[in-house]
Formats: C-alpha cells, sequence, structure tokens
C-alpha cells in the first residue's frame, strides 16, 4: 500500500513538473552587427593613442561575434595616422542591474568588451550600459604607466 502511494505521489509529481516546464527564451542579439557603426570622438583632454586632434572609430562586422576596426585621426580637417585591427573578437556579459549613485536599477542590459591585445588589461574598447552608444577606449599611452580612458559616440 506504501508503494502505491509513493508511485501514485512520483506519478503526480512527474505530470506536474511536465505540465509546469516552459520554455523560455533569451534572445541575445549578435554582438559584432550590433555595436558596428562608426563613432567619434567626445571633448577629451587625454592624450590621444595617435597623433592628430580628433579621433573616429570605426567599428565592421566581419562574422557574428567578431569585427575589424580602424581607428582615425586627422589634424586640421585632414587625415593624419591610423590604427587597425583586422579581426578581433566581441565579448558580451549581461547586466542585471545598473547603478545611479546608490541606488540599483534592474534594467537587463548587454555590455560589450573588444579586447586589442592578449592581455586583456589595457587596450580595449568598452560599451557598458551606463551610456547609450557609448564606448569607451581603454589604453596605456607610449611611455606611461596609467591607463588613458577616451569616450567615443555612435553617429
Amino acid at each position: 500500500m506504501a508503494n502505491v502511494r509513493l508511485l501514485g505521489r512520483l506519478f503526480l509529481l512527474v505530470m506536474v513538473g511536465s505540465v509546469s516546464c516552459t520554455k523560455n527564451n533569451l534572445n541575445i542579439p549578435e554582438p559584432a552587427p550590433t555595436i558596428a557603426g562608426t563613432y567619434q570622438l567626445l571633448t577629451t583632454n587625454a592624450r590621444l593613442p595617435i597623433q592628430g586632434d580628433n579621433l573616429t572609430l570605426t567599428i565592421q562586422s566581419v562574422t557574428n561575434n567578431t569585427v575589424g576596426i580602424v581607428l582615425r585621426s586627422s589634424l586640421n580637417g585632414q587625415a593624419v595616422d591610423s590604427l587597425t585591427y583586422q579581426k578581433v573578437a566581441v565579448e558580451q556579459n549581461f547586466d542585471s542591474s545598473l547603478f545611479l549613485g546608490a541606488t540599483a536599477i534592474s534594467v537587463g542590459c548587454i555590455s560589450y568588451a573588444i579586447y586589442l591585445s592578449p592581455q586583456k588589461t589595457t587596450d580595449l574598447l568598452r560599451m557598458t550600459c551606463s551610456e547609450k552608444n557609448v564606448m569607451y577606449y581603454y589604453y596605456t599611452p607610449a611611455g606611461q604607466t596609467g591607463v588613458t580612458i577616451i569616450k567615443f559616440k555612435k553617429v
């Protein structure tokens, strides 16, 4: 009799479990096409990574998770220098909350990181959830030890 009750409960548990299970799909956009575009340097007093007084960052989708990057500089409107990365991986991170001051707001946002060197400490591009369509470039200028950060806004 105890075995019959146990089997009945087990059957009921399996039926309820199978009926209540639903498939929840989270559709995360492909990283490379999402961040592809042209970004213009926002005002900065930082030392720039290449010569010039203005920078333009172009990110092109190569595959769904890799990009080609061109950083172009100009001086008085004339092209001066460029820095090119042919194929670099884009990493995605899912941010479930955003902090504004001391207040956490649940947003469910995806941030992106592009590491331009194997060390993954400097020389990277990062788009966070704190500002829309803004790419941060972290790099160490030649002859310095500290990291410099400049901002680009998608145009």
